[in-house]
C-alpha cells in the first residue's frame, strides 16, 4: 500500500527528470541526435553530481560533461549542455515550490 504509492511517485518523478533531460537535448542543435541511451547516462550520472554537491552546483555539469565526451560531444558543448539543464530543472523546482507554498494554505484552510 505505502511502499506502492511510494514506488510509483518515485517512478513518476524519475520518469519528468528524464523527460526534461530529453527535452533539453531536443533543442539543443548539437545534441539533438543523441537518443535514449545518451538521455538515460546524462540522468544517471548527472543524478550522481546532484548527490555528490549541494544542488548540484558546478558537479552536474562536470558529470554531464564527461558523459556527453563517450558520446563524442565536445567538452565545451557538454558543460553548456549540463549548465542548460540543470539551470532548467532548478527554475521548473523553484516554481513549482513556490506554486505549492502559495496554494497549500488555501487548499489546506478548508480541513481544519
Amino acid at each position: 500500500t505505502f511502499h506502492v504509492v511510494f514506488f510509483f511517485r518515485s517512478l513518476f518523478i524519475g520518469s519528468f527528470f528524464f523527460f526534461g533531460v530529453c527535452m533539453v537535448s531536443r533543442l539543443s542543435p548539437p545534441v539533438e541526435h543523441l537518443g535514449f541511451p545518451a538521455a538515460l547516462s546524462v540522468l544517471i550520472f548527472g543524478s550522481i553530481g546532484l548527490i555528490a554537491t549541494p544542488g548540484g552546483i558546478g558537479a552536474y555539469e562536470f558529470m554531464v560533461e564527461k558523459t556527453l565526451v563517450r558520446f563524442d560531444i565536445p567538452n565545451v558543448v557538454g558543460l553548456a549542455f549540463g549548465r542548460l539543464n540543470w539551470a532548467a530543472q532548478t527554475a521548473i523546482t523553484l516554481v513549482s515550490g513556490l506554486f505549492a507554498l502559495i496554494v497549500m494554505p488555501i487548499v489546506n484552510r478548508n480541513k481544519e
